[in-house]
Parts: C-alpha cells; sequence; structure tokens
C-alpha cells in the first residue's frame, strides 16, 4: 500500500526515495520502497525458510503482484507469486467503506507446498513520525508487565534489551503510550486488538482481531518501532500451522479520525473510544 489518507490530503505513509532506497539495497538486498506490505513471521525463523535472516522474501516483498481481481465497486483483491521459500500464497482484498474513512484489509495465506515451519500474517506499515502511538494492552505480557520491550538485545552478556529513554512509554487506562523518539531506534509491543498513531490533526487506527488463547512468539500483537527516519506500526496475527491445500484469512480495518489541533492525553483517548465504540 503506498497511500492511505484524506481525500485531497497528504499521504500518512512513509515512501522512501531513490537514493537511499539504493543505498539500503547495497548495504543489505531490500528495496525499501516504505508503505505497508504483509510479511511472513516470525521473523526469527526466517533462518530456517531461506537460509538468512534478511532481506524479506521478495514474492511478498519486491516481486510485485501477479493480477487484481475486482470485487465490486469499492472492492478488489490483489495476488501474490507463490513463495519458493515459504510454499504459500498470499491474497489481500481491500474493501473501501462508502459512507466512512475506512477499509478493511483481508490477508489470506493459501499453503501450496509443504514448508514445516509455522507462520504468521504480519503486516508493517511504515508511517510518517507520529507524536505519539497508542497500542491497546488487552493482556498482561508474559513478563507480568502491560508491554515488552523489543528493543534490540546486545550480543554480549546479560542480553538484555536496553531500556527505553525516560519518558518515551508509559501505561495509561488500558493503552501502552509510546512518544516520538527519532534519535534512537526503540520497539514495543502489547497483547491487544487495536494500535494508533496521532499524525497532526490526525488518529490513524489498526483494528484487528486478539485472540487470547493464541500464539504470539514475541509476546505481542501489535507493535511500533520507532528509528531515525520513520515509524512502523505493526500487526501480527497468531502463529499458525496450514497442511497442502489449507488457508487462514487475517483481516484488519484501517480508519482515519480528526482530532483537535494539539490533542492532549485526554481528547485522544476520548476519541480511541469514539472510534471502537462505532
Amino acid at each position: 500500500v503506498v497511500f492511505f489518507g484524506w481525500r485531497g490530503g497528504e499521504n500518512l505513509l512513509w515512501m522512501n526515495n531513490a537514493e537511499d532506497m539504493r543505498k539500503e539495497y547495497e548495504l543489505g538486498g531490500w528495496k525499501n520502497y516504505g508503505g505497508e506490505k504483509i510479511w511472513p513471521g516470525p521473523q526469527a525463523l526466517w533462518p530456517f525458510a531461506s537460509g538468512r535472516g534478511w532481506p524479506p522474501d521478495k514474492s511478498f516483498d519486491g516481486k510485485g503482484i501477479e493480477r487484481v481481481e475486482q470485487c465490486s465497486e469499492l472492492s478488489f483483491t490483489v495476488v501474490f507469486p507463490a513463495s519458493d521459500v515459504w510454499g504459500v500464497r498470499l491474497s489481500r482484498t481491500f474493501a473501501l467503506d462508502a459512507e466512512q474513512p475506512r477499509v478493511r484489509i483481508t490477508n489470506t495465506l493459501t499453503r501450496e507446498r509443504h514448508v514445516p515451519i509455522p507462520l504468521q500474517i504480519w503486516s508493517v506499515a511504515q508511517i510518517k513520525y507520529p507524536s505519539s502511538t497508542w497500542l491497546q494492552s488487552e493482556q498482561l505480557t508474559p513478563t507480568g508487565e502491560t508491554y515488552i520491550n523489543l528493543n534490540k538485545a546486545p550480543n554480549k552478556p546479560p542480553f538484555t534489551p536496553p531500556p527505553f529513554p525516560e519518558g518515551t512509554v508509559s501505561s495509561r487506562n488500558g493503552w501502552t503510550v509510546v512518544l516520538e523518539k527519532p534519535s534512537k531506534r526503540m520497539k514495543a509491543g502489547t497483547l491487544g486488538s487495536v494500535i494508533a498513531s496521532v499524525l497532526a490533526d490526525t488518529l490513524f487506527v489498526q483494528r484487528s482481531a486478539f485472540q487470547p488463547d493464541g500464539i504470539y512468539p514475541e509476546a505481542s500483537s501489535v507493535q511500533v518501532l520507532l528509528n531515525p527516519y520513520y515509524a512502523e506500526i505493526e500487526t501480527l496475527s497468531p502463529m499458525i500451522l496450514l497442511d497442502v491445500g489449507e488457508s487462514y484469512t487475517f483481516e484488519f480495518i484501517w480508519e482515519l479520525s480528526k482530532l483537535p489541533q494539539d490533542a492532549d492525553f485526554a481528547e485522544i483517548e476520548a476519541e480511541l473510544q469514539s472510534v471502537l465504540a462505532k
């Protein structure tokens, strides 16, 4: 997905420029176009499927699409090439709401060849820097906290992820709030159904179905990553195993809502509750 925003407004997704994309490709072999894409998670299992931990499989990100099928005036399905690495094919159906600034995205993996590795449907949306991101905390993580620190651990003992900079991550009424920190790479996750980012006077909400009894390898179903260039808001399905011929579908909803200028936390939280009540 390369654009999402208000009609006639600016793009809320971050898109890369050609020069930086070329440099990143030379460093790591990945053409980072920006926008939103589906990856097969969890990333820790990539080396066992492809023999490498990076870059992503091009059938999901880089090879292009196989075909587009129009479903109705407001919906269409995009079909991707079958992955030789994962033995699955991805299709995505985008359905626009006729009256609200909302789109339902239905993602389906179909197993075409046996690969003895479990999967997740993992949405990675690169967006422009939000002033804050709100992650729903429906269930405590295994560590007993409302959120989990997903910062990269050092490669020497005690292998503990570095703490978040003071004041950047806090808990509030069932939400974990992560503030902008562009100079630091940091990542946090929670077990919940909703992640939302504040971009100027717009609230960008992603909703999915969190399964309390599901298996989430990184102990989180929604995640936010901040680095010096952009933010990523990520939505993850529970882990799945598929036999040949079986399919798995995971859908989420994107929607936009207007906020007062310079909205404070109470106003943001109230608007979030209003959106979720619709």
